[in-house]
């Protein structure tokens, strides 16, 4: 996910320099949670009995509950930052900004789009 990031977000093939590390990993958590949500609607909708979700499910609960610095509480930084917001109002916001957007609104989960 990282270097997807720094691919495609910040338009470059190297560790991101333009955000705290801290928050780099909260981005990196939120795009995969975002991905594993995606896979579960989409993954449930296509097939009802899919085995693998399962494993997308645990993973979902894991992230959710995860206060772990680096990566838990990162993420949940990100989370509450991109709530309210596209997932592409948010990177950009962050990419232009090095920094959080405010929260917008405690409980709405951000969207892929």
């Amino acid at each position: 996910m990282h270097y997807w990031l720094a691919v495609n977000v910040f338009n470059n093939n190297e560790r991101n320099d333009l955000i705290p590390v801290e928050m780099e990993e909260g981005v990196c958590e939120l795009v995969s949670y975002l991905w594993l949500l995606n896979e579960k609607h989409t993954g449930l909708k296509k097939n009802p009995v899919n085995t693998g979700m399962e494993d997308v499910l645990i993973e979902l609960v894991r992230m959710e509950n995860n206060d772990e610095r680096n990566q838990g509480l990162s993420f949940h930084k990100a989370f509450r930052a991109a709530q309210g917001r596209t997932l592409r109002e948010f990177l950009s916001f962050v990419v232009n900004k090095g920094q959080y957007p405010p929260s917008l609104s405690p409980s709405v989960v951000p969207t892929c789009t």
